[in-house]
């Protein structure tokens, strides 16, 4: 058995098979977070965030990765900042002939409520939810995103 301890000083005994799968899911099964319960720390699915598919530019979605890294987040972190500002604006301006043409599949999880509102905002637009998603990219806030840690916090 290990023995953990975290900030608070409470321990946690975790059996050795159990950390193992807990790592090999943390890849394929959405975001995870922690929570304080009768003190101690339980792994607990984030249910504000779902998973979705889409395609994107890889050019794109190359300068992203390099921004994450820069700035120490996720790529998934990095579009909910430009689609919160987007749709704050209410306005897109979005030329459907200049669509990229080296899309490839990305699959990643966003926040739910926000998804849906990107969801709203591109039928009312009359555009596809992946046009939506590049064209936020040009309005990142790199002072208001989440840091790479957020989705192992404490609650």
């Amino acid at each position: 058995m290990l023995s953990m301890t975290n900030a608070n000083d409470c321990n946690i005994y975790y059996k050795k098979e159990r950390m193992e799968k807990h790592n090999d899911s943390l890849n394929d099964k959405g975001d995870y977070m922690w929570k304080l319960i009768d003190g101690k720390l339980v792994q607990m699915t984030d249910e504000s965030r779902v998973k979705f598919r889409t395609n994107i530019s890889k050019t794109k979605l190359e300068q992203l990765k390099r921004l994450a890294d820069e700035q120490n987040t996720h790529i998934n972190y990095l579009l909910e900042s430009g689609l919160e500002n987007v749709l704050s604006s209410g306005i897109i301006t979005f030329n459907k002939d200049s669509r990229p043409k080296d899309r490839i599949q990305y699959k990643t999880t966003y926040d739910k409520d926000l998804l849906e509102a990107v969801k709203k905002f591109a039928k009312s637009n009359k555009l596809f939810i992946n046009d939506v998603i590049e064209y936020s990219i040009d309005f990142i806030d790199v002072e208001k995103i989440k840091n790479a840690g957020y989705k192992h916090r404490v609650e």
